[in-house]
């Protein structure tokens, strides 16, 4: 049974512990030692569905799994997927925080809970499970990662580059969306911090990575007009419309940097003005 799931045919897994289910629920007086085969069945036939993509089935054998053992961290973890994927975050997180009080080693159910806690605007308990999930895996990447966005939103630019910096160190070139995320991050946080010259050389490697990311155009522009350099502030503004049409943070950038150019035209031809007679008259 295991071996067809390793497999991949997950149909097949599925239709063989369909089948032992249905023998040991047929019996009305259980012994406990199959009452765990058959919520084990039930586990793994939730299994099959999740990977099949059929929710609905997963969730009801991932809770029969749970009804019979209720101690077992696993059904729980495995529910709260099908749950996230049914927009249920509330489920979800109550379902995580089952897993890891029946296993407080659960480092999926850490990082999992911090995720949604993340996008729930919960930082501090996102920080805390975080810093569980480090306990036990120190040199996870992942949490580093939920960690370095969580301090960013929260204002600790300095130590969202640090953990930006630890996740970096153990990722892999196969990792793409993981680095081009944490280049993201770590160069917002240059921005804000006003150390430009490094925000630039981040949103420089984001761009090359990602060449049809308007965001990433969008934040380089924004730097190059803190450093007062408008006229390639408004080529990545231009550029980033183009790929994220209709985006307003970019237009209202754009118009603003447009505006602060045409500006400083015309106090140089206005200085340029002023300065005139008073070459003549030097002359």
């Amino acid at each position: 049974r295991s071996a067809l799931y390793k497999q991949g045919k997950y149909l097949e897994a599925k239709n063989i512990f369909d089948g032992l289910v249905r023998v040991l629920s047929s019996n009305q007086n259980l012994p406990e030692n199959d009452r765990e085969v058959l919520s084990d069945a039930y586990y793994k036939m939730g299994l099959c569905y999740e990977k099949l993509n059929n929710t609905a089935e997963a969730l009801a054998n991932f809770s029969s799994a749970i009804e019979l053992s209720p101690y077992d961290a696993d059904p729980y973890y495995h529910r709260s997927l099908i749950y996230s994927q049914m927009n249920q975050p509330q489920q979800a997180l109550n379902d995580l925080s089952s897993a890891i009080r029946h296993n407080p080693d659960y480092t999926e159910a850490y990082f999992d809970r911090a995720g949604i806690n993340f996008l729930s605007g919960k930082f501090q308990e996102a920080l805390a499970d975080c810093e569980r999930g480090l306990a036990i895996e120190p040199l996870s990447p992942h949490f580093y990662i939920v960690r370095a966005m969580t301090y960013e939103l929260l204002g600790r630019y300095k130590e969202s580059i640090a953990d930006c910096n630890m996740a970096l160190k153990t990722f892999t070139d196969e990792d793409r969306n993981e680095i081009t995320m944490l280049y993201a991050v770590r160069g917002r946080s240059y921005a804000v911090a006003l150390e430009f010259g490094m925000a630039l050389l981040d949103f420089n490697k984001l761009i090359q990575l990602t060449p049809r990311n308007g965001m990433a155009y969008f934040y380089r522009g924004v730097v190059y007009a803190n450093m007062e350099v408008l006229d390639k502030a408004i080529a990545d503004f231009k550029k980033g419309l183009e790929l994220k049409p209709g985006e307003p943070n970019i237009r209202d950038s754009l118009i603003q940097a447009e505006k602060e150019l045409k500006a400083g035209d015309l106090q140089k031809k206005l200085q340029k003005k002023l300065l005139q007679p008073h070459l003549r008259q030097a002359a």
